[in-house]
């Protein structure tokens, strides 16, 4: 999965238009200490760089898949990806992102 998502980041910044890795970085860092508000596991053991990593690194991986939901898997992508290549993971991962933004928004978002 760890892969999956730092291909993820390569794809979404080489898409991007707005800031190279080190002004997305600078954005997650500011907000940092909301967004560690927001979980509910204790995060305490995690390093600030380590937790700004992950978020940048989930974030990308998050809008990718909204992305291949929205665009379609073209058969590239299906080798590539391995959450493309089933047809059924989609929709799962589709509604574990819902439950999770059901659960931020219980605890009042970030």
């Amino acid at each position: 999965m760890n892969r999956l998502k730092w291909r993820s980041l390569k794809k979404f910044l080489g898409r991007s238009t707005c800031y190279a890795l080190v002004g997305y970085l600078r954005h997650i860092k500011v907000s940092e200490r909301r967004a560690r508000a927001a979980y509910a596991d204790d995060l305490a053991s995690i390093t600030n760089n380590d937790f700004v990593q992950m978020m940048l690194l989930d974030g990308c991986f998050v809008v990718e898949t909204i992305l291949l939901l929205k665009e379609g898997v073209g058969k590239f992508e299906a080798v590539q990806n391995p959450i493309a290549s089933t047809s059924w993971i989609l929709p799962v991962v589709a509604r574990d992102m819902l439950i999770v933004e059901a659960r931020r928004e219980e605890k009042g978002g970030i």
